[in-house]
């Protein structure tokens, strides 16, 4: 068996995590620390409202994708929500080769858990690379309030701005490997 992308992954946590100390080292404790209160709660924040917010998007009310879905295929003109939808999405994927109709209940029980699975996924990659980057921007104009003064003779405590990187960096690797 060949364990070489093991020591890969490994490797590229090490980085992750070494990049956040060395990070941590130049930037110094306040900066450092105001990155890792920020991102923590951005993360807190996803954890918190993941389920509500994928609950809340299956069962919106999204007619107005109807006439997009229409252009892959005119039986999903119907489109409302994907609560409502969704078996006729499936079919419209399926083709021929399944019969929803006759599906027990629990098989469609499945089929939705599955769809909203793939709804968290978006809903994932959205978060993190869209408001992601609008977070970003907001605590950069709020970093820039609050720490705008860039006073060269006052001490940046490397130490612990190294120490609060290494968390950084941890945080960011333990969010990889939930994600």
């Amino acid at each position: 068996m060949d364990l070489n992308y093991l020591a890969s992954i490994d490797l590229l946590f090490y980085v992750i995590f070494g990049l956040g100390v060395l990070m941590g080292l130049l930037r110094g404790l306040k900066k450092t620390l105001f990155t890792f209160v920020t991102m923590a709660i951005f993360y807190i924040v996803f954890f918190v409202t993941i389920d509500s917010v994928v609950a809340i998007l299956w069962k919106m009310d999204m007619s107005w994708l109807g006439g997009l879905l229409t252009q892959i295929s005119p039986d999903l003109a119907g489109f409302t929500s994907f609560e409502n939808s969704f078996s006729s999405v499936i079919q419209v994927f399926l083709s021929n080769q399944v019969d929803l109709s006759t599906m027990d209940a629990q098989v469609m029980v499945l089929v939705s858990g599955i769809g909203m699975f793939v709804l968290k996924l978006v809903y994932t990659l959205l978060y993190f690379t869209v408001i992601l980057l609008v977070y970003k921007i907001l605590c950069g104009i709020i970093r820039m309030i609050f720490f705008g003064s860039n006073d060269k003779s006052a001490s940046k405590n490397r130490g612990f701005g190294a120490l609060f990187g290494a968390m950084n960096g941890a945080m960011a690797v333990f969010i990889t490997l939930i994600s």
